[in-house]
């Protein structure tokens, strides 16, 4: 079967393995500090952008390494990504940028919602 047709149903496989070990693998606390990144999401993808656009283009790396030597780019990304989200939210209840997001919706949406979502 050509790639492009077997794609959806290995990752239909690879949900419903995800989806079944789900009572073993939420005991672990690297799935605790995934959800602190997913609780900052666009916080977090900033952090990214702004990370790989500081390496890639400011360093001068862009077009310097092929697929596989940029894997070892994507952990140290990700560790960034965690070990900040995990810091942030011992802190705060939401990211930095999911709170001035939440702000200024807020503001957009007059004084008789923002009195009420309190």
């Amino acid at each position: 079967m050509p790639r492009e047709l077997s794609a959806p149903f290995q990752a239909i496989g690879y949900a419903s393995l995800f989806y079944g070990f789900w009572p073993q693998l939420s005991r672990f606390k690297l799935v605790l500090a995934i959800a602190c990144v997913g609780r900052m999401a666009l916080t977090n993808y900033l952090l990214q952008t702004l990370i790989c656009t500081t390496l890639f283009y400011h360093l001068s790396l862009f077009m310097q390494f092929d697929r596989l030597e940029l894997l070892a780019f994507v952990i140290p990304v990700w560790l960034a990504n965690i070990f900040f989200s995990v810091i942030w939210l011992r802190y705060f209840r939401q990211g930095p940028v999911e709170w001035l997001w939440r702000q200024l919706t807020l503001r957009a949406a007059g004084p008789t919602i923002s009195k009420t979502s309190r």
